[in-house]
């Protein structure tokens, strides 16, 4: 981790040598083998240190994609909900008028059928009135009589 980039490039001169090799050091030097194993494994570690922090921004940046994500499927979540209950309360509302509905249906037909039954009682007076009507009459004809015939009884 402490290795500079610097560092690392000026390595791989010798890392890509092909006699660069424990095997073929030590013939040449026991210390140099020594130095080689090291410089190589510093190499690998470098390495696997690059490659564990690109996988590492790679989880980075899924993870804010994750939290990205989740926020907004809380806010879908939180929209659904609110249109549930947007609905509940709208069905609440249906169920209500349809009630009422019925309700008023109910009084409409029966105000018709005391219409009609007005509509008779109003005909059969129609017909009482013109009755009563020529009674009145007759009274008043037998009124004006009344005077003279008490006189001739």
């Amino acid at each position: 981790d402490t290795v500079s980039d610097a560092a690392v490039r000026r390595l791989q001169s010798y890392v890509r040598n092909q006699n660069f090799r424990p095997e073929a050091v030590e013939q040449v030097s026991k210390a140099a083998k020594s130095l080689c194993v090291w410089v190589l494994a510093v190499d690998q570690c470098c390495k696997v240190s690059s490659n564990i922090n690109f996988r590492a921004a790679k989880l980075k940046e899924a993870q804010e994609r994750v939290d990205s994500t989740a926020g907004a499927l809380g806010k879908k979540r939180a929209d659904i909900a609110s249109a549930d209950h947007e609905i509940a309360e709208l069905q609440e509302q249906y169920e209500l008028a349809k009630a009422n509905e019925e309700q008023l249906e109910k009084d409409r037909q029966r105000l018709l059928a005391e219409q009609r039954r007005i509509e008779v009682m109003v005909d059969s007076f129609k017909t009482q009135r013109s009755e009563w009507e020529a009674q009145r009459h007759a009274v008043e004809q037998a009124l004006a009589r009344v005077v003279g015939d008490a006189l001739l009884a």
